[in-house]
């Protein structure tokens, strides 16, 4: 992944929108990916059958 910087940016859409907190919120890549990289767990939550399923996921 490049780690340019980019400069801040806004959310993708209405639904991805911050709403609690949204004061303290950054959309830019570099922070995104500072918190991707200070974990490299995380979880995937999904629909699958009507059911949800949650998956621990090594990147």
């Amino acid at each position: 992944m490049s780690k340019k910087s980019i400069g801040k940016q806004g959310p993708a859409s209405e639904r991805t929108r911050v709403k609690r907190g949204h004061k303290r919120a950054d959309y830019s890549k570099d922070t995104i990916y500072n918190i991707l990289d200070a974990m490299p767990l995380c979880h995937v939550a999904y629909s699958f059958e009507g059911k949800p399923v949650v998956t621990p996921t090594l990147q």
